[in-house]
């Protein structure tokens, strides 16, 4: 390993880069995707593992639903009863069969929006927190500036096609990271078949997933899918690695099939999850240096790792420690004694701290456990 020390008001600091077996040699040609425009994030770090003009604006279909529901829940409550109004059950398009002049729960509609992607429940909605389509659709705009969604434009609650109807692949990130931050929508998000009431609460709705093949492939756990004539395949969607709990987010505009969206997004997924493995970081007793003994010249006690550490990193990226002691200790030592700390990073995301101890006691009578 290489160390470089500095000495700060009595503290000692070590950068440690680790050995290069830390490292996995992982393909760098990302797989190739028929989408026209997409994005692979890593949550936690940020960090973007491969993107075809993420920035690109875009038609956006239904996944527009999203922001439908993120607004939907900030402005109204999920008992709030909503009138369906004509308009809306006439909605074209995908549809969880709602009836002129029935009143409805917002969470029923939650669900025959984010299920059956229905787009009268979409225009529902609008209606009932805002009274019109056109005020909600400013709300969503709102809010997308508040995400930070700069290329996004939204001219409906339900994805439709339309000239200023638009969004991006980063942008896709944004929204769903935030829906999935509500509890009621992540559910939702995860279920693929559900029963709400029928009209005027007589009978069942059965609720159907639209995201076809990628609704039961396993790793993912959350997604939105659309199709229109213009916008071709859209998806957004959360996929967990097993074994690891590493979370990936790929969002995709201008499939040209379904069937070459749900191949885009697993390909996609496959390879972002080879990137990652957990591993054993420190073990225990590894030995992390020595400090120096302030009033013994000449002795050092002999540093380990107090815990532990075991962390899901990136397997093509360099482990790098920092180590902090103090610049010198006063005997007697006892061993266990925690002298300093070692921190493990991935570039700036930190896999942990562990403590630094005493492997042995060291006494000022007999320098037991010392090493000059």
């Amino acid at each position: 390993m290489r160390a470089r020390w500095l000495a700060l008001g009595g503290v000692a600091l070590a950068a440690v880069v680790a050995p290069a077996r830390a490292t996995t040699r992982v393909s760098a040609r990302v797989p190739a995707v028929t989408g026209h425009s997409y994005i692979l994030v890593d949550p936690v770090t940020g960090a973007v593992l491969a993107a075809r003009h993420p920035e690109l604006r875009m038609p956006m279909a239904s996944v527009t639903k999203l922001m439908t529901a993120l607004v939907a829940v900030e402005h109204a409550s999920l008992n709030a009863k909503v009138d369906v109004t004509a308009g809306a059950a006439a909605t074209s398009g995908s549809s969880m069969q709602l009836i002129a002049g029935e009143r409805i729960a917002m969470r029923n509609l939650l669900k025959g929006l984010l299920i059956a992607s229905g787009n009268d429940a979409a225009v529902a909605i609008a209606d009932g927190i805002s009274g019109s389509v056109p005020r909600f659709v400013a709300l969503m705009n709102r809010r997308a500036r508040a995400l930070g969604m700069t290329n996004t434009h939204f001219e409906n609650p339900d994805g439709l096609d339309y000239a200023h109807h638009f969004t991006s692949a980063r942008d896709l990130v944004l929204v769903g990271r935030q829906v999935v931050a509500n509890p009621v929508l992540e559910r939702i998000l995860k279920t693929r078949r559900a029963v709400v009431p029928g009209p005027n609460g007589i009978g069942g709705r059965v609720l159907i997933s639209q995201d076809g093949a990628l609704g039961s492939w396993t790793p993912i756990d959350v997604i939105k899918t659309g199709r229109t004539h213009a916008a071709g395949g859209t998806v957004v969607c959360r996929a967990v690695q097993p074994g690891t709990g590493v979370q990936l987010w790929v969002a995709e505009l201008g499939a040209p099939s379904v069937a070459g969206r749900s191949a885009d997004v697993e390909k996609l997924i496959g390879w972002g999850f080879r990137h990652y493995s957990r591993t054993t970081v420190l073990s225990v007793g590894a030995p992390e240096g020595t400090i120096p003994v302030t009033d013994d010249p000449g002795v050092v006690v002999q540093l380990q790792v107090a815990r532990e550490l075991v962390s899901v990193i990136r397997v093509d990226m360099r482990l790098t420690r920092t180590i902090r002691v103090a610049g010198g200790v006063s005997l007697p030592v006892a061993e266990g004694q925690v002298l300093g700390t070692i921190t493990v990073r991935q570039g700036a995301h930190v896999l942990g701290v562990r403590s630094l101890v005493a492997r042995a006691a060291v006494n000022p009578s007999v320098g037991t456990g010392a090493a000059s």
